[in-house]
């Protein structure tokens, strides 16, 4: 059955973001709060919101259904795995999403008007349009934002999410959120002003990700990965500090390492997540490139066992990575 439709009609901007969709279009009907929308949809949270309502969300708001088609994002299990498709592109990692945790360009929504599906993605930290620190928490009140909340363009509390102060985004943050913006819009081209960045250029956008998540998430040579840490979900000032560390290794392992610098790198780098893509990469490129560095540029002995589902040739599959 489909819901009922609402005064106010419109469709989603190609690169804005489910929820922002919904939360901006109750806005424009000048609803306080999703309970309406969310009881038409038969949701008891926006979290809850997946690939399965796109049609319901389209005749509710009276939008283009291609559109929302285009926005949501997929998911579904794919040989063992939890893989999500964003604009169409592949993401097999769920930590390197952050759907449910919202974060936002202060700029951009006093601008546009509207959330971006690229600040649903773990890596991103930056606003590759203002070049400013994303947030996810109010000035305000300090508490995270969350979607289920009265107004996309405020915090729980009231304050104005447009007003909130923004700080300059360092270069490596940016470079990475332009890199992801490239790979989710077609047509669009990004330079490499850094070595590091050449790395990514031929990985698909799921590869590049997992490349710079391997090269930063450890703060350091003593910090050792525990079980399930690889998979949890980071906030924005850690994964602003894991892009930084991942530029600056990355920097050093193409600039021909020494012995003993190639010694400190392995420390350094998540060396199984490196490993496990090298096996399981979603494309040649991906695992060429992850085989090369860990062999080539840190001296880690190639890996040999079953066949893994992408690779014609014999792996390891490192199991929780």
């Amino acid at each position: 059955m489909m819901p009922a439709r609402v005064l106010v009609s419109g469709s989603p901007h190609s690169d804005e973001s489910l929820h922002g969709f919904v939360l901006r279009m109750a806005g424009c009907n000048r609803m306080a709060g999703l309970k309406w929308v969310l009881e038409q949809l038969g949701r008891r949270s926006i979290s809850q919101l997946t690939d399965a309502d796109d049609r319901k969300i389209a005749c509710l708001f009276g939008a283009d259904a291609q559109a929302v088609e285009e926005i949501v994002v997929r998911s579904r299990w794919l040989d063992g795995a939890h893989v999500h498709w964003v604009r169409g592109q592949e993401v097999t990692r769920p930590y390197l999403l952050r759907t449910p945790r919202p974060q936002w360009c202060p700029r951009c929504l006093a601008e546009f008007g509207y959330a971006r599906v690229i600040w649903n993605f773990q890596l991103v930290t930056a606003c590759h349009v203002h070049g400013v620190m994303l947030l996810e928490r109010c000035s305000s009140c300090s508490r995270p934002l969350r979607w289920q909340r009265r107004s996309l363009l405020a915090c729980t509390c009231g304050a104005s999410l447009q007003d909130a102060p923004c700080l300059p985004a360092d270069s490596s943050e940016k470079a990475v959120a332009g890199w992801i913006n490239a790979c989710l819009s077609p047509g669009t081209t990004v330079s490499a002003a850094e070595p590091w960045q050449g790395l990514l250029a031929g990985l698909s956008l799921d590869g590049g990700m997992r490349l710079l998540y391997a090269a930063g998430l450890r703060r350091d040579a003593g910090h050792r990965v525990g079980p399930g840490e690889a998979k949890a979900g980071l906030t924005t000032l850690e994964c602003r500090l894991a892009c930084g560390r991942a530029a600056d290794r990355l920097s050093r392992l193409v600039a021909k390492p020494s012995d003993e610098d190639r010694a400190h790198l392995r420390q350094l780098i998540h060396v199984p997540a490196l490993l496990a893509m090298s096996q399981d990469g979603t494309t040649a490129a991906d695992r060429q490139l992850a085989r090369s560095l860990s062999e080539v540029g840190l001296g880690v002995p190639p890996i040999h066992g079953r066949l893994s589902s992408r690779s014609h040739s014999a792996q390891l599959v490192l199991p929780g990575v």
